[in-house]
């Protein structure tokens, strides 16, 4: 996966490099014309000479141009968070525009996004980012491959921006989830999440069981990695998915949602 997602990223720079070179020779990268007709003849060009353009986002217009260098911007932000102890100061700042982008942009322009999104492997990323954060009273909070918090803050307060990051990265993961079936070429391989993975969701899970947020969206991402994944099912069952199941129906015992949710989980798992 990650030397696909490189492959990936060098021929959409390459793409990118020979639009932004036509545009500079016409002296005047504003107009859609010109994008239009700059995207044209670099197509054509590396066409001929049997270039492999497939799965690269092809911008018909300056907005959609804007908007894949300001998404690939913020998957850097996202990856680079994957390489550091501590989060980037323009994490949360990134992924509120990632979802901003996932919900309000067109059809038409997400299909571009989810080319990017394939490309790049952002859907493992955001899984395993998400497995990094973790509040200040986790078990393992020594571990160096978890986002650490400063000592001199607040406890509590960074509790709270912390899961909230967390709900906000497994919205972004949902939202992926949701449409990666329609715009993926090859879904069943990002939808397949490696098994430590897993068992990290597990504790999570599990540490984070009076949190209804937390647990209404993990159950939904649950549900749809053991529906789309046969693999992922047979990992979360060896990790005691079904006990932390029942576990979570007695804490939350009053919250309809969560128990639908649950027995929608428990019925794809005994399928």
């Amino acid at each position: 996966k990650n030397s696909k997602s490189m492959q990936f990223v060098a021929r959409q720079a390459d793409f990118d490099q020979l639009v932004a070179d036509f545009l500079a020779e016409h002296g005047d990268s504003g107009a859609d014309q010109y994008l239009e007709q700059a995207v044209t003849e670099v197509t054509d060009t590396l066409n001929e000479s049997n270039y492999d353009l497939s799965g690269l986002f092809v911008y018909k217009n300056k907005k959609e141009f804007e908007l894949k260098f300001s998404f690939e911007s913020r998957c850097r932000t996202i990856e680079n968070c994957l390489t550091s102890d501590h989060a980037d100061v323009n994490f949360v700042f990134c992924i509120q525009g990632m979802l901003h982008i996932l919900k309000n942009e067109s059809l038409q322009s997400l299909q571009g996004i989810f080319r990017i999104i394939e490309g790049r492997n952002l859907l493992s990323t955001l899984v395993t980012l998400f497995c990094k954060t973790k509040s200040s009273d986790d078990e393992d909070s020594k571990d160096s491959n978890e986002i650490e918090k400063d000592d001199s803050d607040d406890d509590e307060d960074v509790d709270e921006s912390l899961a909230l990051q967390r709900l906000a990265l497994m919205e972004i993961i949902l939202l992926i989830c949701k449409s990666g079936k329609q715009f993926f070429r090859n879904w069943s391989l990002h939808i397949a999440m490696p098994e430590e993975a897993m068992v990290r969701l597990c504790k999570i899970f599990d540490d984070e069981m009076t949190d209804t947020r937390m647990m209404k969206s993990m159950l939904d991402f649950f549900w749809i990695a053991c529906t789309q994944c046969e693999e992922n099912k047979v990992f979360l069952l060896h990790h005691s998915l079904l006990d932390l199941l029942e576990l979570c129906r007695k804490v939350n015992k009053k919250d309809e949602d969560i128990l639908s949710k649950i027995d929608r989980l428990v019925n794809a798992c005994n399928y």
